[in-house]
């Protein structure tokens, strides 16, 4: 039985300062300034037990278990969320170190090719493009298939754009050479459906891919489409916002666990529609004002936001707005609008003010299934109040981490999902605003705290009070492949 750990009750642990590499200037001031304002003393106190019948409170997430109803507010749950993140990439190693990583660091035909084995190698990549403070210029992509030793798969290629203002856009484009949006991928996923395979049989073998684990029975000849996704989420994506990659995981995972009715792919991915755009042109040479410019018009696919974070045009700049929004505690849909000051081409500031908020709603809706989603039972026998609740939201904090960072090779994989036997499969309304609190890493919970055998007596003493607070001792970032 875990011992008593008096320095987890008294002692904060240690905060570091975001990198500026590691996040816009505006996160990072806002995460300096929450770390700053000694919030982090009352992080212990961030879930509180409300009646069973309560009205969830503005701006908070609601988790209900064995009779008690818990309250969670959202800012600072997700702040700390994030810093998790972001520390988790400062002390992952970079694939710039070719003696670690030489199978990052290939070339072939004058080009870069990496060849990735496993999440950790995603993590180097991400702390590469990170520390260099832009995306990779061009690295093409092949991955080791899980399922078949010594078989390859060759994914496409990731590549930066040059333009004016697009110097951190990176983009993922299959073997073809296309580029892939999200509606092209959820065309994939349900292609895999059929009489003999479900929505959420899909869900699960694309969640097990994301995990870098052997894909179910029946669809290993897919397995090359399946890996498309999680490149696209946990290395182009999360080079510009941790945040955003981890809870397009965390949907990801939510779809394929959940007990209810998983979602339509297009409905989490996205759909698009046909534009039509203006596009200047020069007249030719002998036109009666050949220095002046014309408009042409030209069609254009225009891709709107599902579900995942990541997802529709625009989603980096709008995304950024949801997540500056939070950092800083302001939680109204106003708060998120403002901060969104230029559209995708095809739409309007109006429309992507509009997209920014269904990304805001969405996240919410993410982290509020994930947390009513989680297996806190055995944590509703401690005694005494502060205990229960303590053991409470350590189990939720650790079914946040276990379906978001091990697709991104910051948390050791194999750990089980701590899923309840029925769980709910309805996002919650969000609401609005809290002042920011702080950060706390919090400590990873083992599989087996909090649920003793059933046919085990449980000691009457101070130690089982304190059963699963030990931390885990496990290395999220390993330094060899």
């Amino acid at each position: 039985m875990p011992k008593k750990n008096e320095e987890k009750q008294t002692k904060a642990p240690a905060k570091k300062p975001a990198s500026p590499a590691s996040s816009s200037s505006a996160v990072s001031d806002a995460l300096l300034e929450m770390q700053q304002t000694g919030g982090n003393q009352q992080a212990l106190g961030m879930l509180g037990t409300v009646p069973p019948t309560a009205t969830p409170s503005a701006n908070t997430f609601s988790v209900s278990s064995e009779g008690f109803q818990y309250q969670l507010p959202q800012a600072p749950l997700i702040q700390e969320f994030n810093q998790e993140l972001l520390t988790g990439y400062s002390h992952a190693p970079s694939a710039s170190d070719r003696e670690l990583f030489p199978d990052l660091n290939r070339e072939e035909d004058g080009r870069r090719l990496a060849e990735l084995s496993g999440p950790s190698d995603r993590a180097a990549l991400v702390r590469e493009a990170r520390d260099q403070g832009h995306s990779h210029s061009y690295v093409r992509l092949d991955a080791a298939s899980p399922s078949v030793r010594g078989k390859r798969h060759r994914l496409g290629r990731m590549q930066g754009k040059n333009q004016r203002g697009q110097q951190r856009e990176q983009h993922f484009y299959d073997a073809g050479g296309k580029f892939t949006p999200y509606p092209r991928e959820a065309e994939h996923l349900e292609d895999m459906t059929s009489s003999s395979t479900s929505t959420q049989e899909v869900w699960k073998a694309l969640d097990a891919v994301n995990r870098g684990e052997k894909v179910p029975e029946g669809f290993e000849g897919r397995e090359r489409e399946l890996m498309s996704v999680p490149t696209i989420t946990n290395l182009s994506e999360v080079q510009r916002s941790p945040l955003m990659g981890a809870v397009s995981n965390m949907e990801i995972a939510n779809q394929a666990h959940t007990t209810g009715t998983p979602k339509p792919f297009g409905e989490a991915f996205g759909d698009s529609e046909e534009r039509e755009v203006k596009k200047k042109r020069k007249r030719k040479t002998g036109d009666a004002d050949a220095d002046s410019d014309s408009d042409e018009l030209k069609t254009k696919a225009f891709n709107f936001p599902g579900s995942i974070s990541s997802t529709g045009a625009g989603a980096v700049h709008q995304f950024q707005a949801v997540e500056e929004s939070i950092m800083k505690g302001e939680m109204s849909d106003e708060a998120v609008r403002k901060r969104v000051k230029r559209a995708p081409e095809a739409g309007t500031v109006e429309e992507a003010r509009g997209f920014a908020v269904k990304k805001k709603k969405a996240l919410l809706g993410t982290f509020q299934d994930r947390l009513q989603m989680t297996d806190v039972s055995s944590a509703q026998r401690e005694p005494d109040e502060a205990d229960r609740e303590l053991a409470t939201l350590m189990r939720l904090r650790s079914g946040l981490r276990r379906n978001a960072m091990p697709q991104m090779g910051l948390l050791r994989g194999g750990l089980r999902t701590l899923e309840k036997t029925t769980a709910s499969a309805s996002s919650s309304a969000p609401t609005d605003k809290l002042p920011p609190e702080a950060f706390d890493p919090g400590y990873e919970v083992d599989d087996n705290d909090f649920v003793p055998e059933s046919n085990e007596q449980e000691p009457d003493d101070d130690e089982n009070v304190w059963a699963g607070l030990e931390e885990e001792e496990e290395e999220s970032h390993p330094a060899t492949k």
